[in-house]
């Protein structure tokens, strides 16, 4: 088989002559303005966006963890090439622009489109024709013989050889000959008849049995929701380290996370303190990097928490309420472990400057929940 990129090279030569076919991508409406980008590396079609109407469209379809560049004729014909550099269908041209593949994806529809132009034979009556030639009217059925008139009593025709098809003569009447003053002539009934000729049959010509073949059903697109739990260990003053468990949820780059700090046990000018925190988290998932099944991120939250802190050096004090909120950010790792489960370690700095609290006898504590958070969490997300 011929290289594609060799044949890359030549087919530019006739660019002048055919064409450029139009092919529609179907993807999201806030990738089309990336879609320049990979027109700009496709030399074998113009490249719009669209997921209707006639002509090729091309799609993409992400199952078992790889993704395929599914190519679709007018006629139903599919052609499919897998992807290796991503590894979920949602947002594919602006991950292979962030993976600077865009040329590298040229080239693949490229291949699919000379596939497809190799593959769709030519109409019988064009192959075999030069351009603006016209076709020859078929040819015309020889005619049958005419039927001679019936003969005379008095007129005996002689007899002429059988007529060919191509040309019918009919030969003049031979005239009667004349009978002698006073005598009668004799009758002559004539030669007889020629036979009929037999009927021409003409077969028809039958259509081609079309050929059913049976395409496969694309897989379903896989969910952009996803899921997990969170662990981690934050740093909330010096000598002050507390666990935190945390049930997240997200759609595709946004993420909800539920956070508990279980009891933590803290001094301050003397004083002993247990405080347990809740807090809520809405985040949104900046893409920096990504690979073969990896992605970096930069997490951006709005933070919202609520501590109940006690005094324990006083017997039977009360606890008080503390309401806090501020930001959160860092980094975050995305590592594909086996189908659809993700290992995310990070870091992340979270900032609450909003929120104070006044105990009698002591005035406002500097607790805050400023400090910095490591962790890991496990993730089930089907649309990674």
């Amino acid at each position: 088989m011929v290289p594609v990129a060799l044949l890359l090279n030549v087919l530019p030569l006739g660019a002048w002559l055919v064409p450029r076919p139009v092919v529609q991508v179907c993807v999201d409406a806030a990738e089309v303005p990336a879609l320049a980008s990979l027109g700009a590396s496709v030399r074998l079609a113009t490249v719009v966006a669209g997921c209707g109407g006639g002509g090729l469209h091309a799609r993409f379809e992400g199952a078992g963890g790889r993704v395929e560049l599914t190519l679709e004729a007018a006629s139903g014909e599919t052609l499919s090439r897998v992807v290796p550099w991503l590894t979920g269908s949602a947002d594919p041209i602006a991950r292979t622009a962030l993976a600077d593949r865009m040329g590298a994806l040229g080239v693949l529809l490229d291949g699919l489109l000379l596939e497809h132009q190799l593959a769709t034979p030519e109409p019988p009556e064009a192959a075999g024709a030069p351009p603006g030639a016209e076709a020859l009217p078929a040819p015309a059925q020889p005619l049958a013989p005419p039927v001679a008139p019936p003969p005379s009593r008095r007129v005996a025709p002689r007899p002429r050889p059988r007529p060919a098809p191509e040309a019918a003569v009919v030969a003049a009447p031979t005239p009667a000959p004349v009978a002698a003053p006073g005598t009668e002539a004799p009758f002559d009934p004539g030669p007889a008849p020629p036979p009929e000729p037999a009927p021409i049959l003409t077969l028809a010509p039958q259509p081609p049995t079309p050929r059913v073949r049976v395409i496969p059903l694309p897989a379903p697109p896989p969910t952009p929701w996803w899921g997990g739990v969170h662990l981690a260990s934050r740093w909330r003053a010096p000598g002050v380290v507390t666990p935190q468990a945390e049930l997240v949820g997200g759609y595709r780059w946004a993420r909800l996370g539920l956070g508990w700090q279980p009891g933590l046990q803290w001094a301050w000018d003397g004083r002993t303190f247990a405080s347990d925190t809740f807090d809520l988290s809405l985040a949104g998932l900046v893409p920096l990097r990504s690979g073969d099944g990896w992605h970096l991120r930069c997490p951006i939250a709005l933070v919202g928490a609520y501590s109940r802190i006690e005094r324990l050096d006083v017997p039977g004090a009360t606890r008080d309420g503390l309401f806090q909120g501020g930001l959160a950010g860092g980094l975050e790792l995305a590592v594909g472990l086996v189908d659809h489960i993700w290992l995310t370690p990070g870091a992340q700095l979270r900032w609450l400057p909003l929120g104070h609290v006044d105990i009698a006898e002591v005035g406002r504590l500097p607790f805050n929940g400023t400090g910095l958070e490591l962790g890991v969490g496990v993730h089930f997300a089907p649309g990674w």
